[in-house]
């Protein structure tokens, strides 16, 4: 007996068939490896601990203050010369209303290898010179940008 010749619609539904599961297998050899991120976001619950960066190329530092009270992070110092300060913006958490919070954002840049410690003070404007908390996030960069 001899076998029938299959049919063009078949041999299509067949070629589609090999060509998506050659994407779908594709696709998954990448999955499980993320892309390196460009920027390590931290808060100020992330402070006391040390982070160690490989492909990140800066740091943000997200702080919430009392300002409508008068209270505020500062960035007071970095000790080591891994980052710089790139900048800084302060955002409202929602309509303006005493004992609100606010936020803001600490940007700073990776220059080169080695580590840094970046101190920030919470103090009330009208006695800047009286601190009531200190944190600090330590910061090593394995390799320069």
């Amino acid at each position: 007996m001899f076998a029938r010749p299959a049919p063009r619609k078949m041999i299509w539904v067949m070629i589609v068939a090999v060509v998506a599961g050659a994407g779908v297998l594709g696709c998954r050899a990448g999955a499980g490896k993320p892309a390196p991120a460009e920027e390590l976001a931290l808060t100020d619950s992330d402070a006391g601990k040390t982070f160690y960066l490989g492909d990140h190329k800066s740091v943000t530092i997200t702080v919430r203050s009392n300002g409508s009270i008068g209270y505020g992070w500062s960035f007071e110092k970095i000790t080591g010369d891994a980052i710089v300060l790139d900048g800084e913006e302060s955002k409202d958490n929602g309509p303006p209303a005493p004992g609100d919070s606010e936020s803001t954002i600490y940007r700073f840049r990776v220059v080169k290898a080695g580590e840094a410690s970046i101190v920030m003070d919470y103090t009330h404007r009208d006695s800047s010179k009286f601190t009531t908390e200190t944190r600090t996030f330590t910061i090593v960069v394995d390799q320069a940008p």
